[in-house]
């Protein structure tokens, strides 16, 4: 039986390209660079209507003619190692046409069906978005019945703490914690991905890592506060957008990230 894993290949370039699913960004590309690649995004849909989005950004200016960027949202069949990617719809900037016409058309698919595209043009960026309804049964994530998270100051620096205490157990290496701190995100990935405990190891694989002898970083001295996914999410990131739990490999960066939904008056790591 085909095992459905929703992706999404990406591409953007000349401008700030990001792509978006449920209002999570998922692929950006800032600074303009180029950059083409391809991500799942299962642990971010839902059954049903779902909300493709793909925006393109140049500071100060509207984005230059040259600008190019697209999201092709796609499934493959888990079940078979290396299967291709059978496009389903896509969002697509190409210079100087209109991107209502070289997105895919709306209408029905093997999955279920996609929408018209609406576009949005400002004094310095490009917005589409196009919604997708998804006929296949997936799971019903906790992050989307979770509850909106209030957009404060005292909201931010509480969740912020969250981020130092597990820089802390890092740090002192307390890693049999965790399992338990990444539970959800680990069971609801696993179900996403159809992997096992080898491929997603419960502890994220930072075990591994720290007994290789790499180096925790220090937290950035002026993380982001990020809400998003209707703000039923939230993140501190470092200024560039990478997560803020960062190792040192030899000299090169590993980064982890940690988002966080509300629950009660406390906080789970969700994804």
């Amino acid at each position: 039986m085909p095992l459905s894993a929703f992706r999404l290949e990406f591409s953007g370039e000349r401008a700030d390209v990001t792509a978006s699913v449920n209002d999570v960004p998922v692929m950006s590309t800032p600074g303009g660079r180029a950059l083409d690649a391809s991500v799942a995004i299962t642990p971010w849909l839902l059954t049903g209507t779902n909300v493709l989005a793909l925006s393109l950004t140049a500071s100060g200016t509207a984005p230059p003619p040259a600008a190019a960027g697209s999201a092709i949202f796609g499934v493959r069949d888990a079940s078979v190692p290396g299967s291709d990617l059978i496009p389903l719809t896509s969002l697509v900037v190409e210079p100087e046409k209109d991107p209502t016409v070289t997105s895919a058309p709306p209408g029905p698919n093997m999955m279920g069906s996609a929408g018209p595209v609406t576009a949005r043009t400002t004094s310095s960026s490009l917005q589409l978005r196009r919604s997708v309804v998804i006929s296949a049964p997936l799971p019903r994530w906790a992050w989307i019945d979770s509850a909106v998270i209030p957009a404060d100051d005292d909201t931010s620096a509480e969740l912020w703490r969250e981020y130092e205490a597990i820089w802390k157990l890092l740090d002192e290496r307390r890693l049999g914690t965790l399992p338990d701190l990444l539970r959800e995100r680990t069971t609801e990935y696993r179900q996403a991905l159809y992997a096992d405990a080898d491929e997603l190891p419960s502890d994220y694989g930072i075990g591994a890592l720290v007994r290789s002898g790499a180096a925790l970083l220090p937290l950035p001295a002026e993380p982001v506060f990020h809400l998003f996914g209707g703000g039923r999410l939230a993140e501190w990131t470092r200024q560039d957008g990478r997560p803020v739990v960062t190792f040192d490999e030899g000299g090169v960066g590993r980064f982890f990230r940690f988002v966080f939904r509300r629950v009660g008056k406390g906080w789970t790591v969700t994804r």
